[in-house]
């Protein structure tokens, strides 16, 4: 009798909208991510998906089975054949969700989603099923906090920064000419969705990424993310007061131990103050206190980010591309890119595109 023990599982793949997932399902891919730490970011919950689903086209989800049971989470957007990760370009980390023994070829799971292409520039390093296919790294600024602010603190103060005592003089100033500073770890009042697309998208005119704020689907995406309450994943707007005036808004996310920042924004008129770096502040204090352990401040690093990282985690950008054609031409883009960002004649091409972007 031929022994049947070891034969490989039968694999199958099922593509579904993200808003209908059922309930069993959002049990085993949550179940995956409270057995692996590699999942703690609130980006990887299918309840993030299912609110981009709400208000963004063509979200949807494809699961991967092994013996008619569900064993990776593959969420994604589209347009045409080309694909993104959900709720794009608001996602900090996206990838596969998948149980520790699954193997699986990432252009077969590309094929079997309906892709043509999927892009990815927040997927963290260590997902090996994208490893051939990641084409550039950028770091993301994390904090890991210990269970006393004063010693977050005196960490900071250690490092040499100077941001710590300019936030305190600040302060001060804003105190003094503004009003008194006070910090809402929780805000409810839906105009100040608004209010941080508005801030945000002055912030971000004449770049990619401001356009994003001029689109409909921007205030559906943050309000329905901010509507998310589940016992281990939580939307939260934050913000920060001189006075009566709100001048600072961040918008995040959190799932049990992690916290990730999506959105800050400041009131232009007080940007002296600099009142985002206040608010930042204010939230990792209050982080501790609710037993947060890891804060996500996104990728890239710039100054502020600098003053209040402890650590960075790596993040890879690249494409899986099932088009011979398109393949060569993405692959010579990415090229073009690192060369881009490597090289002198490369840095100073990028330093005349963003001067030319600001003149516009």
């Amino acid at each position: 009798m031929k022994n049947c023990d070891n034969a490989p599982p039968t694999r199958r793949f099922e593509v579904i909208e993200a808003f209908s997932l059922d309930q069993n399902l959002i049990s085993v891919w949550e179940g995956i991510r409270a057995n692996d730490s590699a999942y703690t970011h609130p980006h990887f919950s299918p309840h993030f998906v299912v609110a981009a689903a709400r208000s963004i086209p063509n979200v949807k989800v494809a699961v991967v089975y092994d013996n008619d049971s569900p064993v990776g989470f593959f969420p994604f957007q589209h347009t045409g054949q080309v694909g993104w990760p959900a709720a794009y370009p608001f996602n900090e980390t996206h990838g596969l969700v998948h149980r520790p023994d699954l193997e699986i070829e990432a252009k077969e799971l590309c094929r079997e989603a309906g892709l043509g292409a999927w892009h990815f520039d927040h997927l963290p390093s260590e997902q090996q099923w994208s490893q051939p296919y990641q084409r550039a790294y950028d770091d993301a600024a994390w904090i890991e906090l210990p269970e006393d602010h004063e010693a977050y603190l005196e960490s900071r103060r250690a490092s040499g920064t100077s941001q710590l005592k300019q936030a305190d003089r600040k302060r001060r100033k804003v105190a003094r000419e503004v009003g008194p500073v006070r910090y809402v770890d929780q805000i409810r009042d839906p105009k100040a969705i608004e209010s941080l697309i508005a801030w945000k998208h002055t912030q971000t005119l004449g770049s990619k990424s401001g356009k994003v704020f001029e689109s409909d689907h921007t205030k559906t995406l943050l309000s329905d993310i901010l509507a998310i309450e589940q016992p281990n994943v939580s939307g939260k707007l934050s913000g920060l007061y001189a006075g009566d005036r709100l001048i600072a808004l961040h918008l995040g996310m959190r799932c049990r131990s992690t916290y990730v920042s999506m959105i800050p924004a400041h009131d232009p008129e007080f940007a002296a103050y600099s009142p985002g770096l206040i608010l930042h502040l204010e939230m990792i204090q209050v982080a501790c206190e609710q037993s947060v352990t890891d804060i996500d401040l996104g990728r890239g690093i710039n100054r502020v980010k600098a003053a209040l990282m402890t650590s960075t985690r790596k993040l890879a950008i690249g494409s899986i591309d099932c088009r011979p054609f398109r393949k060569l031409a993405t692959n010579s883009w990415y090229w073009l890119r690192s060369y881009a960002h490597s090289s002198k004649v490369g840095n100073r091409l990028l330093m005349l595109r963003r001067q030319l972007k600001l003149c516009k």
